[in-house]
């Protein structure tokens, strides 16, 4: 299997986040341009959520938001204020990271063969950097939400093809 073009991932994160934040968070949101990312994009303050993806295709599928727009995503899918982040707005942006990303799945199948989605995770805090092995490309979209922006990102690789470092890097975890 070939996987996604670049296109057809543009439109698959386009479609479901604009489907989800219509139908779920009654909020108006507007997609940026694709953006290709060598690494997992730098250092940042505010809420990450991401979920695992398996099949003949491997990847990570992700949300990241300050923390300003992290609670105002919560509170319109949860329908109540929130003025900190805890773990209900935790909870709710590793939701709706499973259902965006899910969707995203779902149309992008065709060109990558069925694919599960591991348990979502979310984090909160400053100065963070998140790294994962290999030396692939993120595929980054960025979206306006209001006076806040929205970051979905993603990268997939052929399960068949492994990375040559992150296999080394494997072995090596596995040895300690």
């Amino acid at each position: 299997m070939d996987g996604p073009k670049r296109e057809e991932l543009y439109e698959a994160v386009c479609r479901a986040t604009e489907q989800v934040f219509a139908t779920m968070l009654n909020l108006e949101i507007e997609a940026g341009p694709l953006v290709f990312e060598h690494g997992f994009p730098g250092h940042f303050d505010g809420v990450m959520s991401f979920v695992g993806m398996a099949g003949a295709w491997l990847g990570t599928g992700s949300l990241f938001c300050s923390a300003a727009c992290a609670r105002r995503i919560a509170s319109s899918f949860l329908m109540m204020e929130f003025s900190t982040v805890d773990a209900e707005v935790l909870d709710a942006m590793g939701e709706l990271t499973n259902i965006i990303i899910g969707n995203v799945k779902g149309a992008i199948e065709q060109s990558v063969g069925p694919m599960a989605l591991s348990t979502p995770t979310s984090i909160v805090g400053r100065d963070l950097t998140a790294h994962s092995l290999g030396r692939y490309k993120w595929t980054v979209v960025s979206f306006q939400c209001g006076d806040e922006r929205l970051d979905v990102m993603m990268h997939l690789v052929p399960r068949s093809q492994p990375d040559p470092e992150m296999e080394l890097r494997r072995k090596a975890l596995a040895r300690s």
